[in-house]
């Protein structure tokens, strides 16, 4: 120590003197404990009467001295079992250890003051957050003494920032996903949302899908699933008769579930060991799903309520996409069947001239055809009435002119010659009437149709007695229209001409038949049949199909090589 005037060091009979104290007189030791006990008093009043908790704790050991009334309302403890000499632990925890490292630096003597946020369980189980700022208090040799804390109740502004955080994550996620909806389409835009859902709630599979009609989800997002899925009839669309597990039941409730437990799966599925099912509501209906699985530590309440806000966010996104995509797919189909009708009609179009001109060429050669016909017609009635029917009556004329010269001379004729007359007379009408009859069968006017098939029939056996004609009526004459009886005739008659030139065969059989709504003749040879695709263009069938179609009918023709060509012609029976 040193002289303050001099700056000399002090002999050591004065530095004891100057260090000791000056007895202070009795007055001022009675004011000065006065005063001790009213700063006493003022402390525990604020101590007792503070709307905050408070406690003082011996620092040596750590135990509890004393506590206010907010403290033990605070944690539901009453003011006896506090101050226990084994006191109840009220640090939650997960924070003991925290709260240990930070009142170590106070004991080390780094630091007198302290701050800590952390949790306390109260009395009934219940976690609340506290704000401790704790001073260290030491006697007057600078040793700790005691230890006074301050506890404010945090739990209402922890829950806001827990909340605030909570939404913050939420609208975080919320805004990534419809971002997807306006950058991406298709199947795309549900895997990399569901990546997003994934990744924001810690799971490891997922499932988002939409619903476009009743009853019928489709799940776009499962299309990576399904290679690691060897499940039999696996598919993205599920129809209500698929719908099963605990979406089903979220979806057809209207309202979320979670399970921790591992449900059954069929062989080949993934193994679900956690599952949270979410639905899509927007308007009171179901639009979609999101459902996610094999969270680490488990599915929770706050999960469930997180993904609920995150789908109800979503669903008038979802609900205009799904309307857009129903739009644009009606569009699609629309164009789609435009362009179908388009090609189709454009195809009948050619289809039609392709006929039109084929017909027009059929015509053409069928009116050609006719020509030829139609002089050969004229060729073969000349021959028969020149050698037929005119060499009868040249005969005749000779044999009379004859017996007019025998007459004129005044000779008697001989009446077996007139006889003989008359007998050429008698063929020459025959032959007259057979002519007739190839021309215009008289039978069908006068008789109908089933008698000039009867008729024609036989008239044929004559000419080709090799072969057998089986008939079959199923109808009377007064079913056959008017209209059509030589149509059906002539098609009659072309065919067994056909058949006894080519068919090379020694049986047909013929039917006329009715139904409800068509009058049938279907005429079937056992001859050696041809290609029809090949068979030459001679007059016979195109006469045929031009008569019964110039009717109003349908002709159709099958032949089979070896087998034989049936024919049929059907007319309306209006």
């Amino acid at each position: 120590m040193r002289d303050p005037l001099k700056g000399k060091p002090l002999r050591k009979k004065a530095q004891k003197t100057l260090s000791k104290k000056p007895k202070a007189s009795p007055k001022i030791q009675v004011w000065a404990r006065e005063k001790t006990r009213r700063s006493d008093r003022e402390f525990r009043a604020i101590f007792e009467l503070s709307s905050v908790g408070m406690t003082e704790r011996d620092a040596a050991t750590g135990l509890r001295i004393r506590v206010n009334q907010r403290l033990c309302e605070m944690t539901g403890y009453s003011a006896k079992e506090l101050l226990k000499e084994k006191g109840v632990t009220l640090t939650h925890p997960d924070d003991r250890e925290r709260n240990r490292e930070v009142r170590a630096v106070v004991l080390k003597g780094e630091s007198d003051t302290w701050v800590i946020e952390k949790r306390y369980v109260r009395k009934n189980g219940e976690v609340i957050w506290v704000h401790v700022n704790g001073n260290l208090i030491r006697d007057s040799s600078g040793r700790p003494y005691r230890t006074v804390a301050v506890i404010q109740d945090i739990t209402e502004r922890k829950q806001a920032e827990e909340r605030e955080l909570k939404e913050h994550e939420e609208t975080s996620l919320v805004n990534r996903i419809l971002r997807l909806f306006v950058e991406h389409d298709g199947d795309e835009l549900f895997d990399r949302a569901l990546a997003v859902v994934q990744e924001g709630m810690a799971s490891k599979h997922g499932v988002f899908g939409y619903i476009t009609e009743p009853g019928h989800l489709f799940c776009p997002s499962l299309s990576k699933m399904l290679d690691e899925c060897e499940i039999e009839g696996k598919c993205i669309h599920y129809p209500p008769e698929k719908w099963r597990g605990l979406w089903a039941r979220a979806m057809t409730e209207k309202r979320s579930f979670y399970t921790n437990e591992a449900p059954p799966v069929p062989p080949g599925h993934l193994i679900i060991h956690n599952n949270l099912a979410v639905p899509i509501l927007f308007q009171g209906g179901t639009i979609g799903l999101l459902n996610l699985a094999n969270k680490e530590d488990g599915y929770s309440e706050e999960d469930r309520k997180m993904l609920d806000a995150i789908a109800a966010r979503m669903a008038p996104v979802l609900y205009a996409w799904i309307h857009r995509k129903l739009r644009d797919d009606e569009r699609g189909q629309a164009e789609e069947a435009l362009t179908k009708a388009k090609d189709e009609l454009e195809m009948r179009v050619r289809e039609r001239t392709e006929e039109l001109a084929e017909s027009q060429e059929r015509l053409r050669h069928l009116a050609s055809q006719f020509l030829i016909a139609q002089e050969q017609e004229r060729k073969r009635v000349a021959i028969e009435l020149h050698d037929g029917l005119l060499s009868e009556l040249a005969a005749t004329k000779y044999l009379l002119e004859g017996k007019i010269m025998l007459l004129e001379k005044g000779k008697l004729a001989d009446p077996a010659e007139f006889i003989r007359v008359s007998d050429m007379l008698a063929t020459v009408m025959k032959e007259a009437r057979r002519i007739l009859n190839n021309l215009h069968p008289s039978v069908l006017d006068e008789l109908g149709l089933i008698a000039a098939i009867n008729w024609f029939s036989g008239e044929y056996e004559k000419s080709y007695p090799h072969i057998k004609v089986q008939k079959q009526f199923e109808v009377s004459e007064a079913d056959i229209s008017d209209s059509i009886r030589v149509v059906i005739f002539r098609v009659l008659q072309e065919a067994l001409n056909n058949f006894a030139k080519h068919g090379k065969g020694d049986r047909v059989d013929l039917s006329l038949s009715k139904s409800d709504s068509k009058f049938a003749l279907l005429i079937q040879d056992n001859g050696q049949g041809f290609i029809v695709a090949k068979a030459q263009r001679g007059l016979g069938l195109e006469s045929m199909r031009e008569r019964v179609e110039l009717s109003g009918g349908e002709f159709q023709i099958e032949s089979i090589i070896g087998q034989g060509t049936t024919i049929r012609a059907r007319w309306g029976l209006s």
